[in-house]
């Protein structure tokens, strides 16, 4: 089965799973701005939603399910800077909820680059993200987001894999590692690493 079509030409598109039933969240970001969220739920493709995100090279949303009850967060950008950068959806597995803002503290531009990744058999999700002004911030989803950022360091705006380290989040057993450039300078050599821990102490 085919998902729906998404308009203009696609530019990222990030794919998750349920831990417990046989579903997944498609997101595609398109070159025109759009954010559309489909949903298959084991027989077929539905439609679920779309916001402007604005375009951009980097992902600009991303999407992760609670590893034990099973509900999913995308969090996206609002495409704005200094107040309510982000923004974010949940879905129970029934329902979605309402748009929620989240007003970055510690970042205040334009976020261009988001990435979630949960903690395994947890509904702890760690949340990274990046924005026009070089800095990188990061916060964890336990049912809500915290408040407060908890990571405030510069970074180099290179790729994905430069930006962002929340893969490591499963692998460190529940520490969140954000990166920066250490002296605004491109390269991975150049990175230092700072790893925030599961009880919110930020260790480097």
């Amino acid at each position: 089965s085919s998902a729906p079509a998404a308009a203009a030409t696609i530019r990222q598109v990030i794919v998750k799973s349920a831990p417990n039933r046989d579903e997944f969240l498609v997101g595609i970001q398109t070159t025109g701005g759009t954010l559309y969220i489909q949903r298959w739920n084991g027989v077929g493709w539905s439609n679920e939603w779309n916001v402007a995100v604005g375009d951009g090279n980097l992902p600009r949303f991303d999407i992760a399910y609670e590893q034990s009850s099973g509900e999913a967060l995308v969090v996206y950008t609002g495409n704005v800077a200094t107040t309510n950068e982000l923004r974010y959806r949940v879905w129970n597995g029934t329902t979605w909820t309402g748009e929620t803002n989240y007003d970055a503290q510690r970042t205040s531009g334009i976020v261009d680059g988001i990435q979630l990744e949960p903690r395994p058999s947890s509904n702890e999700i760690g949340l990274a993200w990046g924005d026009r002004n070089f800095d990188l911030s990061a916060n964890f989803w336990d049912g809500a987001i915290k408040a407060g950022d908890l990571l405030d360091k510069y970074c180099a705006l290179l790729d994905k894999d430069d930006l962002f380290a929340t893969k490591e989040y499963a692998e460190y057993k529940g520490r969140f590692p954000g990166i920066h450039d250490e002296a605004g300078k491109p390269g991975r050599d150049k990175h230092e690493y700072y790893i925030l821990e599961s009880e919110k102490e930020l260790q480097k």
